[in-house]
C-alpha cells in the first residue's frame, strides 16, 4: 500500500509540473491561430479542442465537454460543462470542441499564479526525482490552492529540509496567509514560528498549554503551564515533544 501512495503521489506531482500551457488557439475573424498564451488579450476567442489543455481562464461561450482537472484538484471523476461555465487553465477537455472568452490575462490566469506564487515557474516538464523535497511540498500547496480554500492545513512542512528551506516554506505560507486564507501549521519548530509573530497555540498532552497572540510580547514566547495562587501566569521553556500550531 504505501508503494502505491509513494507512486500516486509521483504521478500527481508530475501531472502538476506538465499543467501550464505551450500555446492557445486564438479565433480572429472566424480563423483560428495558434499562439502563445502571452498574446492573448482579455476577452478573446479560443478554441480549445478534445485533448488539450485550457490555456487561460474564461467563460465558455459555445460548446459541451467534460474536463479532466484531477492534475489540479486530485478530483478522478471528470467535470462536465455547458455554455455560462467557468473554466480555469490547465484542465484538459476531454470530448466536445470548446469556445471561451478569456476573463483574465495569461498571467494572471490561475496556472501561472499559482506556479509563480510557490516560485515553481520554470519547472514544467521536469520529471519528479529531478525536483527537490521542498519543491514537492511547495507543488502540494499549489494543488491546495487551485481549490480557492479557505484554510490550508499544514502539518510538519519543514520536515525533512534544511533550516534555509524550512525558512522558505513558512515565508511562502505566510505569503499564503496573506491571500486571506487561513493557514493552520502544525510543527515542533517553536523558534521558526514564533519568528513570524503569527498566532500561536500550544499543545501538550493534547491540552492547550499557551496562545499567543499575533504580534504577542516578547516574553510570552514561552508556553504557560498555569496559574499560581496569585494568579499570575507561570511560564517554562517549552518541552521536548511539544507541539505548536501557529
Amino acid at each position: 500500500f504505501q508503494s502505491y501512495a509513494v507512486g500516486k503521489s509521483r504521478r500527481n506531482i508530475s501531472e502538476l509540473m506538465d499543467i501550464r500551457p505551450d500555446y492557445a488557439n486564438l479565433e480572429r475573424e472566424g480563423v483560428l491561430e495558434k499562439v502563445d498564451p502571452d498574446e492573448v488579450e482579455v476577452g478573446s476567442i479560443i478554441v480549445v479542442q478534445p485533448g488539450e489543455k485550457v490555456p487561460i481562464d474564461g467563460l465558455v461561450v459555445e460548446g459541451t465537454s467534460s474536463l479532466n482537472t484531477s492534475a489540479l484538484t486530485g478530483e478522478s471523476v471528470p467535470r462536465q460543462i455547458a455554455p455560462g461555465a467557468q473554466v480555469i487553465s490547465g484542465c484538459i477537455n476531454l470530448t466536445g470542441v470548446l469556445k471561451i472568452r478569456t476573463t483574465k490575462d495569461f498571467g494572471e490566469s490561475t496556472v501561472s499564479k499559482i506556479l509563480d506564487l510557490v516560485e515553481l515557474s520554470g519547472m514544467e516538464g521536469r520529471m519528479t526525482n529531478q525536483l527537490s523535497g521542498g519543491q514537492q511540498q511547495r507543488v502540494a500547496i499549489a494543488r491546495a490552492l487551485v481549490n480557492n480554500p479557505s484554510t490550508i492545513i499544514a502539518d510538519e512542512p519543514t520536515g525533512n529540509i534544511d533550516p534555509e528551506l524550512s525558512l522558505e516554506m513558512m515565508e511562502l505560507l505566510e505569503r499564503v496567509s496573506d491571500m486571506g486564507i487561513t493557514v493552520l501549521v502544525v510543527t515542533h519548530e517553536h523558534e521558526l514560528v514564533h519568528r513570524f509573530h503569527r498566532r500561536v497555540v500550544t499543545l501538550k498532552g493534547g491540552q492547550i498549554v499557551s496562545d499567543i497572540p499575533a504580534d504577542g510580547r516578547a516574553d510570552l514566547d514561552l508556553p504557560l503551564t498555569g496559574l499560581d495562587t496569585t494568579g499570575e501566569i507561570t511560564l517554562e521553556p517549552a518541552a521536548e515533544g511539544e507541539e505548536a500550531l501557529v
